[in-house]
């Protein structure tokens, strides 16, 4: 009898920093036969003791990105942006991080993993489930779309069209605090990717 249900092992879910949510539904996905694939920049595996010569921070950095060896399950990695991001922003090198146009910036980490993660999935099955995040799931969900497969959009925050109407008004509120809002600072074409992540969504 054909159903809605999502079958075993067909979600494909993709988290660039993997944060807590990104854990936890990783965990519940496993426990539940139905991971096919978690997709991130850094899963720390440890090994070959370098843990203990680095800096107190960075280690704990790298432990709050250990996935495989903590939930055991199958993560494949694309790390090499988001640690010179890292590593950049340690060491104060502001412009190579700068908001959208540093070629390290949050947005170029998010832009290249949403690119590479797409080129990975885009044989998925029709069976299959993208599970991607905010400004990191426009290329993903294209490449998925054409295989007849499902997209779930996690979207943490207000949509941007909201939170864009209520930052403006703060910025007029509290002129002093405007540079602090980075979310007034988008360009259109930042924006225009949102719309069609929010558009692909299932």
């Amino acid at each position: 009898m054909p159903t809605d249900r999502p079958r075993r092992g067909t979600v494909l879910l993709a988290h660039p920093s993997g944060n807590q949510f990104f854990r936890h539904l990783a965990a519940a996905l496993r426990d539940a036969g139905l991971l096919q694939h978690a997709f991130t920049c850094i899963d720390w595996r440890g090994g070959l003791g370098i843990g203990r010569f680095l800096p107190a921070g960075v280690r704990a950095e790298l432990a709050r990105r250990s996935f495989s060896r903590d939930l055991a399950i199958p993560v494949v990695r694309h790390a090499w942006r988001e640690a010179a991001r890292l590593t950049a922003d340690r060491l104060g090198m502001r412009r190579l991080t700068r908001h959208e146009v540093g070629p390290f910036s949050v947005d170029a980490v998010y832009r290249d993993f949403d690119r590479w993660v797409a080129r990975r999935v885009e044989r998925a099955g029709p069976d299959s489930i993208a599970y991607a995040y905010e400004d990191a799931a426009a290329e993903i969900f294209a490449a998925v779309k054409r295989c007849g497969a499902r997209c779930v959009y996690d979207l943490p925050i207000a949509y941007w069209q909201t939170s864009r109407r209520l930052l403006d008004e703060e910025a007029v509120r509290w002129p002093e605090w405007e540079p602090t809002l980075i979310g007034t600072r988008d360009s259109p074409e930042k924006l225009e990717r949102k719309s069609r992540e929010l558009a692909a969504a299932d």
